[in-house]
């Protein structure tokens, strides 16, 4: 297939364990057994196609939000997460 013909294909973004980004914290808490590095890694996969189709594919659907990949950390799940201050 040349070039042309696969940047004129509408990429795909990698399925997500759960409902979108904005799922991510509570994805974690629940797999707390599971290494943040093995459930990083369909997060990875996802943010590496999404940067492709910011490059080749700017007027994709899934770039349309600016906030595609933001993860919220204070949108009704703040007691999903624990923040502790490191003391040097």
């Amino acid at each position: 297939m040349g070039q042309q013909a696969m940047q004129e294909e509408t990429r795909k973004l990698p399925q997500l364990p759960v409902e979108g980004i904005k799922g991510f914290i509570t994805h974690l808490k629940k797999n707390q057994e599971t290494t943040v590095e093995e459930l990083l890694k369909p997060y990875k996969a996802f943010e590496g196609e999404l940067r492709k189709i910011y490059a080749q594919q700017p007027n994709h659907d899934a770039v349309q939000d600016g906030g595609v990949n933001l993860v919220p950390i204070f949108e009704g799940i703040e007691g999903a997460s624990k923040f502790q201050a490191l003391n040097f």
